[in-house]
């Protein structure tokens, strides 16, 4: 996770969430809703210039650090890749979620959570 700070300037703003998925990364679909949005752990994210983020969840508020390409969790040893995507002229933040089976086990499946613009 010690990777060099690089500026997205289409990642700053905030985010909220918008879905769940276990499948490939170009395989979202936002015609689809797999999750109810009401179910999801994460709300939303907020990018800073500074390589600052605030990740809102259902436990709370963390502040985390990030870098073009990747959310960084110093903590959990992760470095998340992100893509966006804009489909019908809407934005989507697309992230790893690198869940406990990953981090421990070393399972190699990674899930996705998708974010629209705010």
């Amino acid at each position: 996770v010690d990777y060099p700070f690089v500026c997205d300037e289409k990642l700053l703003g905030k985010w909220t969430v918008r879905d769940f998925y276990a499948w490939n990364i170009d395989e979202f679909d936002p015609k689809k809703q797999n999750h109810p949005v009401n179910d999801l752990f994460f709300l939303e994210a907020d990018f800073h210039p500074d390589g600052k983020y605030l990740q809102k969840t259902k436990k709370g508020i963390s502040n985390l650090t990030w870098t073009k390409g990747y959310l960084l969790n110093t903590f959990l040893q992760t470095a998340s890749a992100y893509d966006i995507k804009t489909i019908g002229g809407v934005d989507y933040l697309i992230c790893e979620w690198k869940t406990g089976d990953y981090q421990f086990g070393g399972s190699p499946r990674v899930y996705w959570y998708v974010f629209e613009r705010a």
